[in-house]
């Protein structure tokens, strides 16, 4: 190696700065180095001259690699790959910085060829392979000189391309001006600077460092070289080449004695490229039979597998056409067909595959002896063993290593393990990877710690019936607690389905051990976590994945975990767990079908789940739908789930059917306006009603049915503009001036309840109140004459529900002017009333599902239960003051005129009657269909009437009433009774009855 390479080892060009290998070589030219760039390490053939104390020579050779590289530059103009894959020129990678042309710096990069020159192939075909070749070959490249050496002979169809395409490239660099001259003349033909690539089937032409540019005249610039040079060259050393190389391709070719002086060569090397061409035709014409008789045979029908003999005959005919095989297709089909035979069962075929695919270049020996061993294995291993077996060998034909160990583990799943399994084991580890090959099975070393931790206890135990020691005695006694504690967790460890608290991927065992073995032997208790580590780390990735349900993920994971733990068992249930949560998850999603029991599926999703989290370990989705199925099975209504936790939706969204869809927007979004939130004015504003006005009205909505009708007020339908402008329908709720002595203080009264509920979903909401002039008269039409109706009209004082203080201020004095109080409320749809739902004379035994009738009567309890708390005595219970609105999921309460609301609070004595009307004209209708016996009746009822009302009722049950539970009937026996004391208590033994009986 030269000064310069030890004093620096490392260039700068122009593009990068490149390392010095090799000296490959020094001569008149320079020298020449084996040079690999920093950067993107490739490699690169060095040229520069040589350092002398003649500066003259170091010019001229400085000026020689110059020209190089401009005719190299040229070349790739000349000769793009793209025109010709076939014929190549090496490319010019770098050169050095500008500055040091004509200098000892001056240096250029070129490509390395690949492949081998002509001289090498024949001193291989004549002597055999050269062991000492430089640099060592790849295994394709051993079996190309293989062949060549076997044969005795370089192909003749790498020496017809070879002369053709310097024949070829000849004729044309001649004739192309390039860099100001008219045409390069390459001056060196020689079999050594001809490389040819069987990979590629192409041929390089390298050293151009005598090349000269042509002038105009056909000479080169000092009057010595001519294109006829080249020409002769050609014909006198690859003359004598082929002769000695190929006497009968020479022959054949009728070449031209070498050594002759030419006079007019033009006509000798046109007649010779023309047999050249007529011979090397068919030469392709054959290489290409070849090849397309490989890609069929590489087609194969998977049932019937690989031609193997056909298939090398192909190969050798296509090393004797001077090509490589495609190998690597040959392994890829050999996998393919390797995992086809694996699911039909033909073991032995799979053993006679493998054998003869490890004598293909680039073929893993170990992975093909790891799969005939395999396939060995299956063939003769019965039973439940044998499937995960042959999916074992399905993997490894894949090169799946981590799925090759699954299926073997999965094999002996319950079983000790087999004789095989050791020799197996090491090789799908070593295979898999180098990190794997470099760890311990970390269960050996636990077992280790356990053998070292029992022989100690066996010495102290020798000592203590030689030397008595209350001491040593004590370190028995804890080393007797360690090793059990050892002993189980190894116990454990092979375990498929190890019993909780240790039955999850987690090494929570083992971390509990750690610090107690490296207290008992310093370094060991460190070590065993260290080994550890890389399992950890992939059961960390599983754990996470679990958490994000990237469940394909987690499982791929698991196995990859395997490799790093061979002995963990327990992570082929984990795995069954994984699987099995996407269908857990669905039935969690949508949760209790209308034929199945409450409780009972939610009973059967928990202890799934609880499995899930046994076999893999806890996640933030699994953990929130287990607190809340627990929550359910223990008593909890599902409403008030959502109502501490919303999040709850997203697991189980089926929560939300035991929830008023208003309160669903109100705890998802806190502002988000409900859907019901009906828009208003603003404050206080002066108008006219009647058609084509702010307010005009539609028809009576109080006449559908006698009983409706109030004894103070009249509602009809009417459209009214809001405040936006928007045009909306909703009910008016007329106070009747021909009783105002005893309607107006219902009316104050109703205004005021409405006002302190205004929060309250499934409250008749009030959208404004205010007065009406419409005349002296208080007669309204009749409820027939709906054009009368339409007619009415008159001056409006609109009235915002935040300003009911006024309202209730100007109520006396406006009613004696003759006003008509007027409150707008949320219109109900008459097919929503509870009584044409559940009235036995009106639906003919129709009745609802006694489900959906306790959901709709744990809804008035919540309602009453709040209007209670702020106290509040609804009163009026009758079953045609209820409505069911599917779109809210939820019951609306209307008419509160009756109620009465105690500023002082609610008495002992207020609360009994309202529960108990309540159960008598509400809840005893709702379940039974009717109204309880002695109850008032269902239409107007005046205050004093309730009052007078009976403070307890008795039950008649019929035969429809059997289709109520036991429970259900004694709930409703104790509300009439006077039992309850609160409507909460109710509504919880409501929800109890509902979770359990259906």
């Amino acid at each position: 190696m030269t000064s310069l390479m030890t004093e620096t080892g490392v260039v700068s060009g122009q593009k990068t700065g490149w390392s010095l290998l090799r000296k490959l070589g020094e001569g008149d030219a320079g020298e020449v180095y084996l040079v690999e760039s920093l950067l993107e390490h490739r490699i690169g053939i060095l040229k520069r001259p040589v350092r002398s104390v003649f500066t003259g020579e170091i010019r001229r050779q400085a000026e020689q690699i110059h020209t190089e590289g401009r005719i190299l530059r040229a070349l790739a103009e000349i000769l793009p790959p793209q025109a010709n894959p076939a014929i190549r020129t090496p490319h010019l990678l770098d050169e050095s910085k500008s500055g040091s042309e004509f200098s000892e710096r001056y240096f250029i990069v070129i490509e390395r060829a690949s492949g081998f020159d002509l001289a090498t192939l024949a001193r291989t075909a004549r002597l055999g392979l050269d062991e000492t070749h430089e640099p060592p070959l790849d295994p394709s490249d051993r079996v190309f000189l293989q062949h060549i050496a076997r044969q005795g002979q370089v192909p003749p169809r790498i020496l017809l391309a070879a002369l053709d395409a310097v024949l070829t490239t000849l004729t044309l660099i001649h004739q192309t001006a390039v860099d100001g001259a008219s045409g390069i003349l390459w001056n060196d033909v020689k079999p050594d600077h001809l490389f040819w690539d069987p990979s590629t089937a192409s041929m390089m032409m390298i050293d151009w460092g005598n090349g000269r540019f042509l002038e105009e005249s056909g000479f080169t610039r000092d009057m010595r070289y001519t294109a006829a040079g080249d020409y002769r060259q050609f014909l006198d050393e690859m003359g004598r080449f082929l002769k000695q190389v190929a006497p009968d391709l020479y022959t054949s070719l009728a070449w031209p004695e070498p050594g002759h002086l030419y006079e007019d060569i033009t006509p000798l090397i046109e007649s010779l490229q023309e047999r050249l061409q007529a011979s090397l035709a068919q030469a392709s014409h054959l290489i290409k039979d070849a090849r397309a008789r490989e890609v069929e045979l590489l087609t194969p029908n998977l049932e019937t597998g690989l031609n193997l003999s056909a298939l090398e005959q192909v190969h050798e005919q296509i090393l004797a056409l001077g090509e490589l095989p495609d190998y690597p297709a040959a392994l890829r089909q050999v996998s393919l067909v390797a995992a086809n035979l694996a699911l039909a069962g033909d073991m032995g075929a799979i053993r006679d595959l493998s054998q003869w695919a490890a004598e293909l270049p680039g073929a893993s020996h170990d992975a093909l002896k790891l799969l005939a061993d395999l396939a060995h294995i299956a063939a003769t291993t019965p039973g439940s063993a044998y499937i995960p077996l042959t999916e074992a060998v399905k993997s490894a034909a894949n090169q799946d290593w981590p799925g090759t160990l699954w299926g073997m583990l999965k094999a002996l799943e319950n079983f000790p393990e087999p004789d095989w399994w050791n020799d197996l084991l090491i090789p799908v580890r070593r295979l898999a990877s180098d990190d794997v090959t470099a760890s311990i099975r970390p269960l050996l070393q636990l077992r280790r710690i356990h053998l070292t931790l029992q022989t100690r206890r066996q010495n102290l135990e020798d000592l203590v019936s030689r030397e008595p020691s209350q001491e040593k005695e004590k370190e028995i006694e804890h080393l007797q607690v360690v090793l059990k504690a050892i002993q189980e967790v190894i116990h454990r460890w092979v375990q498929p389905e190890p019993s909780p608290p240790y039955s999850t991927l987690a090494y929570q065992d083992v971390e509990e051990l750690v610090n107690e073995i490296e207290t008992l032997l310093p370094g060991s208790g460190s070590r065993l976590w260290n080994e550890l580590e890389s399992a950890r780390a992939c059961i960390h990735d599983v754990m996470e994945a679990w958490g994000r349900k990237a469940f394909v993920d987690a499982r791929r994971l698991l196995r990859q975990a395997l490799l790093f733990d061979p002995d963990r068992r327990r992570l082929l249930r984990a795995d069954q767990a994984i699987a099995a949560a996407p269908d857990w998850l669905e039935r969690v999603h949508h949760g209790p079908q209308p034929d199945e029991k409450l409780l009972d599926v939610i009973t059967d999703l928990e202890y799934e789940g609880r499995e899930l989290r046994n076999q893999v370990g806890p996640a933030g989705w699994l953990d929130g739908s287990l607190e809340a199925l627990k929550a359910i099975r223990r008593g909890t209504w599902p409403g008030d789930l959502l109502r501490q936790q919303p999040v709850l939706l997203t697991e189980l969204p089926w929560l939300a059917q035991f929830e008023r869809i208003e309160i669903l927007h109100q705890l998802l979004s806190s502002n988000h306006a409900s859907s019901n939130h009906l828009p208003s004015i603003q404050e206080v504003r002066e108008a006219r009603f009647g058609p084509e006005s702010e307010i005009s009205f539609i028809e009576p909505l109080d006449a559908w049915i006698p009983e409706a009708r109030g004894s103070s007020a009249r509602v009809y339908l009417v459209q009214y503009r809001a405040g936006n402008g928007e045009q909306r329908e909703a009910a008016i709720k007329l106070m009747r001036r021909d009783k105002a002595e005893y309607a107006l203080p219902l009316f104050r009264e109703e205004v005021q309840i409405l006002h302190i509920l205004q929060d309250v979903p499934g409250i008749s909401r009030m959208i404004e109140c205010g007065f009406l002039w419409m005349g002296d008269s208080p007669e309204l039409p009749p409820d027939h004459d709906l054009n009368a109706i339409h007619a009415m009209r008159g001056e409006a004082l609109r009235m915002a529900p935040e300003v009911a203080s006024q309202f209730l201020d100007l109520l006396e004095p406006r009613v004696k002017e003759g006003w008509t109080p007027y409150l707008l409320i949320e219109r109900q749809r008459r097919e929503d009333n509870l009584l044409l739902m559940c009235d036995a004379s009106l639906n003919r035994g129709k009745f609802l599902p006694v489900r959906q009738l306790l959901f709709m009567s744990i809804q008035i309890c919540d309602l009453l239960s709040i209007a209670h708390q702020r106290n509040i005595v609804y009163r009026d219970h009758k079953i045609l003051h209820y409505y069911w609105r599917k779109e809210n999921n939820g019951v609306s309460v209307i008419d509160w005129n009756v109620a009465r609301y105690h500023p002082e609070g609610l008495s002992p004595l207020d609360i009994h009657m309202d529960l108990v009307q309540f159960g008598a004209r509400g809840l005893h209708h709702i379940l039974t269909g009717r109204t309880a016996p002695g109850a008032l009746p269902l239409g107007p009822t005046r205050p004093e009437e309730i009052e007078q009302a009976e403070q307890s009722y008795q039950t008649q049950w019929t035969y429809d009433d059997q289709r109520l539970s036991l429970q259900i009937r004694s709930i409703l026996e104790q509300l009439l009774s006077g039992a309850y004391t609160s409507a909460s208590d109710l509504r919880d033994d409501l929800k109890r009855a509902y979770l359990e009986d259906h």
